[in-house]
Protein backbone atom coordinates (compact mmCIF):
# COMPACT_ATOMS: atom_id res chain seq x y z
CA UNK A 1 0.00 0.00 0.00
CA UNK A 2 3.05 2.63 0.95
CA UNK A 3 4.25 1.62 -2.66
CA UNK A 4 1.25 2.69 -4.59
CA UNK A 5 0.70 6.19 -2.31
CA UNK A 6 4.90 6.81 -3.45
CA UNK A 7 4.11 6.15 -6.75
CA UNK A 8 0.78 8.13 -7.12
CA UNK A 9 2.75 10.91 -4.85
CA UNK A 10 5.46 10.86 -7.68
CA UNK A 11 3.26 10.60 -10.37
CA UNK A 12 1.47 13.88 -9.16
CA UNK A 13 4.79 16.01 -8.75
CA UNK A 14 5.58 14.72 -11.94
CA UNK A 15 2.14 16.20 -13.33
CA UNK A 16 1.13 13.11 -14.68
CA UNK A 17 -1.88 12.92 -13.00
CA UNK A 18 -3.90 10.00 -14.69
CA UNK A 19 -0.84 7.74 -13.77
CA UNK A 20 -1.58 9.18 -10.08
CA UNK A 21 -5.16 8.99 -9.65
CA UNK A 22 -4.52 5.03 -10.80
CA UNK A 23 -2.13 4.08 -8.14
CA UNK A 24 -4.31 6.10 -5.54
CA UNK A 25 -6.91 4.05 -6.38
CA UNK A 26 -5.18 1.20 -5.99
CA UNK A 27 -3.69 2.45 -2.33
CA UNK A 28 -7.85 2.40 -1.09
CA UNK A 29 -8.64 -0.49 -2.66
CA UNK A 30 -5.96 -2.40 -0.93
CA UNK A 31 -6.69 -0.29 2.53
CA UNK A 32 -10.14 1.87 2.31
CA UNK A 33 -8.54 2.82 6.08
CA UNK A 34 -5.84 5.05 4.51
CA UNK A 35 -6.34 8.76 4.98
CA UNK A 36 -3.09 10.00 3.13
CA UNK A 37 -4.16 7.38 -0.66
CA UNK A 38 -8.12 9.64 -0.28
CA UNK A 39 -5.86 12.91 0.38
CA UNK A 40 -3.52 12.28 -2.74
CA UNK A 41 -6.60 11.25 -4.93
CA UNK A 42 -8.47 14.52 -4.18
CA UNK A 43 -5.62 16.64 -4.69
CA UNK A 44 -5.30 15.00 -8.22
CA UNK A 45 -8.72 15.50 -9.19
CA UNK A 46 -8.21 19.02 -7.84
CA UNK A 47 -5.09 20.01 -9.55
CA UNK A 48 -6.92 18.80 -12.75
CA UNK A 49 -9.94 20.51 -11.90
CA UNK A 50 -12.11 17.45 -11.36
CA UNK A 51 -13.78 19.18 -8.40
CA UNK A 52 -16.83 16.83 -8.56
CA UNK A 53 -14.83 13.59 -8.22
CA UNK A 54 -12.52 15.39 -5.62
CA UNK A 55 -15.69 15.76 -3.52
CA UNK A 56 -16.95 12.49 -3.79
CA UNK A 57 -13.53 10.89 -2.95
CA UNK A 58 -13.08 13.25 -0.03
CA UNK A 59 -17.03 12.70 1.38
CA UNK A 60 -15.55 8.53 1.20
CA UNK A 61 -12.45 9.41 3.11
CA UNK A 62 -14.13 11.46 5.81
CA UNK A 63 -17.21 8.94 6.18
CA UNK A 64 -14.33 6.06 6.76
CA UNK A 65 -11.65 7.81 8.66
CA UNK A 66 -13.70 10.84 10.79
CA UNK A 67 -11.18 11.32 12.81
CA UNK A 68 -8.48 11.93 9.87
CA UNK A 69 -7.44 15.42 9.89
CA UNK A 70 -5.58 15.23 6.36
CA UNK A 71 -9.60 14.90 5.12
CA UNK A 72 -10.51 18.49 6.76
CA UNK A 73 -7.44 19.90 5.09
CA UNK A 74 -8.24 18.01 1.99
CA UNK A 75 -12.07 19.71 2.45
CA UNK A 76 -10.60 22.98 3.07
CA UNK A 77 -8.17 22.90 0.08
CA UNK A 78 -11.20 21.54 -2.09
CA UNK A 79 -13.48 24.43 -1.12
CA UNK A 80 -10.67 27.05 -1.47
CA UNK A 81 -10.31 26.10 -4.98
CA UNK A 82 -13.59 26.79 -6.07
CA UNK A 83 -13.84 29.93 -3.97
CA UNK A 84 -16.36 29.00 -1.03
CA UNK A 85 -13.49 30.67 1.43
CA UNK A 86 -16.10 30.43 4.60
CA UNK A 87 -16.56 26.66 4.11
CA UNK A 88 -12.46 26.61 3.72
CA UNK A 89 -12.28 28.37 6.72
CA UNK A 90 -14.49 26.28 8.65
CA UNK A 91 -12.83 22.93 7.54
CA UNK A 92 -9.25 23.96 8.36
CA UNK A 93 -11.12 25.66 12.41
CA UNK A 94 -12.52 22.09 12.46
CA UNK A 95 -9.41 20.51 12.05
CA UNK A 96 -7.96 22.78 14.54
CA UNK A 97 -10.03 21.41 16.70
CA UNK A 98 -9.71 17.98 16.17
CA UNK A 99 -5.73 18.30 16.82
CA UNK A 100 -4.86 21.49 18.22
CA UNK A 101 -1.19 20.67 18.31
CA UNK A 102 -0.81 20.33 14.81
CA UNK A 103 1.05 23.27 12.98
CA UNK A 104 -0.34 21.94 9.30
CA UNK A 105 -3.97 23.47 10.00
CA UNK A 106 -2.82 26.48 11.30
CA UNK A 107 -0.52 27.27 8.01
CA UNK A 108 -3.65 26.17 5.76
CA UNK A 109 -5.71 29.02 7.89
CA UNK A 110 -2.40 31.54 7.18
CA UNK A 111 -1.91 31.10 3.68
CA UNK A 112 -5.50 31.64 3.22
CA UNK A 113 -6.11 34.53 4.98
CA UNK A 114 -3.09 36.04 2.79
CA UNK A 115 -5.17 35.13 -0.25
CA UNK A 116 -8.01 37.08 1.42
CA UNK A 117 -5.78 40.32 2.19
CA UNK A 118 -5.87 39.50 5.64
CA UNK A 119 -2.44 39.74 6.60
CA UNK A 120 -3.02 40.34 10.37
CA UNK A 121 -5.03 36.90 10.56
CA UNK A 122 -2.41 35.71 8.18
CA UNK A 123 0.56 36.63 10.70
CA UNK A 124 -1.60 35.54 13.87
CA UNK A 125 -1.68 32.35 12.33
CA UNK A 126 1.56 31.56 10.94
CA UNK A 127 2.84 32.33 14.49
CA UNK A 128 0.01 29.63 16.00
CA UNK A 129 1.71 27.20 13.53
CA UNK A 130 5.43 28.18 14.81
CA UNK A 131 4.00 27.99 18.56
CA UNK A 132 2.66 24.45 18.01
CA UNK A 133 5.94 23.33 16.41
CA UNK A 134 8.44 25.63 16.80
CA UNK A 135 11.74 23.68 15.34
CA UNK A 136 9.96 22.69 11.97
CA UNK A 137 12.21 25.01 9.89
CA UNK A 138 10.51 23.48 6.69
CA UNK A 139 7.46 24.74 7.51
CA UNK A 140 8.95 28.51 8.91
CA UNK A 141 10.87 28.31 5.16
CA UNK A 142 7.58 27.73 3.48
CA UNK A 143 5.15 30.45 5.53
CA UNK A 144 8.10 32.66 5.33
CA UNK A 145 8.07 32.43 1.37
CA UNK A 146 4.31 32.77 1.14
CA UNK A 147 4.52 36.04 2.73
CA UNK A 148 7.35 36.82 0.58
CA UNK A 149 4.95 36.45 -2.76
CA UNK A 150 2.45 38.96 -1.17
CA UNK A 151 5.23 41.48 -0.30
CA UNK A 152 4.78 41.26 3.92
CA UNK A 153 8.32 41.16 4.06
CA UNK A 154 8.64 42.43 7.77
CA UNK A 155 6.90 39.49 8.76
CA UNK A 156 8.92 37.28 6.48
CA UNK A 157 11.84 38.74 8.32
CA UNK A 158 10.60 37.64 12.17
CA UNK A 159 9.79 34.34 10.20
CA UNK A 160 13.14 33.28 8.67
CA UNK A 161 15.10 35.27 11.69
CA UNK A 162 13.29 32.60 14.13
CA UNK A 163 15.02 29.73 11.35
CA UNK A 164 18.39 30.95 11.78
CA UNK A 165 18.03 31.16 15.42
CA UNK A 166 17.13 27.54 15.32
CA UNK A 167 19.84 26.36 12.82
CA UNK A 168 22.43 29.44 12.18
CA UNK A 169 24.19 27.85 9.25
CA UNK A 170 20.72 27.86 7.48
CA UNK A 171 21.87 28.97 4.30
CA UNK A 172 18.54 29.61 2.08
CA UNK A 173 16.98 31.50 4.97
CA UNK A 174 20.07 33.72 5.02
CA UNK A 175 19.50 33.97 1.02
CA UNK A 176 15.58 34.80 2.27
CA UNK A 177 16.54 37.28 4.76
CA UNK A 178 19.10 39.32 2.26
CA UNK A 179 16.52 39.73 -0.19
CA UNK A 180 13.96 40.82 2.50
CA UNK A 181 16.09 43.49 3.16
CA UNK A 182 16.99 44.58 -0.07
CA UNK A 183 13.34 44.54 -0.77
CA UNK A 184 12.93 46.82 2.42
CA UNK A 185 15.71 49.02 1.20
CA UNK A 186 17.66 48.08 3.94
CA UNK A 187 21.28 47.01 2.05
CA UNK A 188 23.47 47.58 5.26
CA UNK A 189 21.40 44.71 6.70
CA UNK A 190 21.44 42.82 3.49
CA UNK A 191 24.71 42.74 3.31
CA UNK A 192 25.59 41.47 6.60
CA UNK A 193 23.51 38.14 5.44
CA UNK A 194 25.45 38.21 2.82
CA UNK A 195 29.00 38.19 4.84
CA UNK A 196 27.21 35.38 6.44
CA UNK A 197 26.56 33.32 4.24
CA UNK A 198 29.66 33.24 1.88
CA UNK A 199 30.82 31.25 4.61
CA UNK A 200 28.02 28.48 4.09
CA UNK A 201 27.00 28.75 0.20
CA UNK A 202 29.54 30.55 -1.70
CA UNK A 203 27.29 30.61 -4.75
CA UNK A 204 24.33 31.63 -2.95
CA UNK A 205 26.29 34.43 -1.27
CA UNK A 206 27.60 35.77 -4.75
CA UNK A 207 24.12 35.81 -5.90
CA UNK A 208 22.68 37.80 -3.00
CA UNK A 209 25.52 40.36 -3.76
CA UNK A 210 24.81 40.61 -7.48
CA UNK A 211 20.84 41.79 -6.20
CA UNK A 212 22.48 43.96 -3.72
CA UNK A 213 24.46 45.74 -5.63
CA UNK A 214 23.64 45.42 -9.48
CA UNK A 215 20.73 47.13 -10.46
CA UNK A 216 19.96 45.18 -13.71
CA UNK A 217 20.60 41.74 -11.39
CA UNK A 218 17.80 43.12 -8.92
CA UNK A 219 15.70 43.83 -12.09
CA UNK A 220 15.66 40.75 -13.73
CA UNK A 221 15.80 38.84 -10.21
CA UNK A 222 11.88 40.05 -8.93
CA UNK A 223 10.98 40.12 -12.91
CA UNK A 224 11.29 36.12 -11.92
CA UNK A 225 9.09 36.39 -8.66
CA UNK A 226 6.01 34.91 -8.80
CA UNK A 227 4.50 37.66 -6.57
CA UNK A 228 0.53 37.76 -5.72
CA UNK A 229 -1.62 40.41 -5.08
CA UNK A 230 -4.96 39.32 -2.37
CA UNK A 231 -8.32 38.71 -3.93
CA UNK A 232 -10.49 41.42 -4.04
CA UNK A 233 -13.13 40.29 -1.54
CA UNK A 234 -14.03 41.61 2.19
CA UNK A 235 -12.56 39.80 5.19
CA UNK A 236 -14.28 36.18 6.03
CA UNK A 237 -14.50 34.37 8.81
CA UNK A 238 -16.51 31.06 9.80
CA UNK A 239 -19.89 31.10 10.36
CA UNK A 240 -21.19 30.16 13.67
CA UNK A 241 -18.03 28.78 14.90
CA UNK A 242 -16.37 30.55 18.35
CA UNK A 243 -12.43 30.84 17.67
CA UNK A 244 -10.11 30.85 20.72
CA UNK A 245 -6.90 32.03 20.87
CA UNK A 246 -5.86 30.02 23.51
CA UNK A 247 -6.21 26.80 21.99
CA UNK A 248 -2.46 26.75 22.35
CA UNK A 249 -0.39 27.73 25.25
CA UNK A 250 0.97 30.80 23.64
CA UNK A 251 -2.24 32.26 22.83
CA UNK A 252 -4.33 34.47 24.82
CA UNK A 253 -7.86 35.79 24.99
CA UNK A 254 -10.25 35.21 22.09
CA UNK A 255 -12.88 36.07 19.67
CA UNK A 256 -16.57 35.38 19.26
CA UNK A 257 -17.27 34.66 15.52
CA UNK A 258 -20.89 34.44 15.09
CA UNK A 259 -22.86 34.34 11.77
CA UNK A 260 -20.01 35.16 10.28
CA UNK A 261 -19.83 38.47 12.43
CA UNK A 262 -16.09 38.90 14.64
CA UNK A 263 -17.71 39.67 18.10
CA UNK A 264 -14.23 40.35 19.82
CA UNK A 265 -10.92 39.76 18.60
CA UNK A 266 -7.83 37.59 20.55
CA UNK A 267 -4.18 38.78 21.02
CA UNK A 268 -1.30 36.63 20.39
CA UNK A 269 0.79 36.35 22.46
CA UNK A 270 4.70 36.46 21.33
CA UNK A 271 7.62 35.39 23.02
Amino acid sequence: RSAYITLGSCYKLLGTFDEAIKYFKCAIDTTPKLDRAYYGLALAYISTKQYQEAYGVIEEGIRNIPESIIMQIALGTYYENIQQYENALSAYNKAIQMEPLKDRPYSCLALLYLKLGNSEKAIEYAYRSIDVESMNNNNLISMSKAFIRYRLFQPAVQLLSRVINHNPDHSEAHFQLGFCYVMMGDNSSALKEYELLKKLDIDQADFLHKIISDPREFKEYISRQDFLEAEPTKKIYPKNEIYISSLIPYGSGGAAIINGEAVGVGELVRS
